[in-house]
């Protein structure tokens, strides 16, 4: 009986010295995919920003356009 118990507490301890292993593993996985991603949420970011820019200008140039169009048209008429 006590050598049933001590084999038991032995298998206990293996599978607790296994799941920290693990644990410790999926920790240092999940520390790899939170770098990956916050890279790539830097990176999708510094995207948004140029696009942002290139909107603004592209807008700005569109109303360049359409005042020397109503300008042009004034000038017409």
């Amino acid at each position: 009986m006590f050598t049933d118990l001590r084999c038991t507490v032995q298998s206990l301890e293996i599978d607790l010295d296994s799941m920290r292993n693990l644990k410790a593993s999926l920790e240092n996985s999940l520390r790899e995919v939170e770098a990956c991603y916050t890279l790539q949420m830097e990176q999708i970011n510094g995207i948004l920003l140029h696009l942002e820019s290139e909107l603004a200008q592209t807008w700005a140039e569109g109303q360049c356009q359409a005042q020397e169009y109503k300008t042009l048209l004034n000038i017409k008429i």
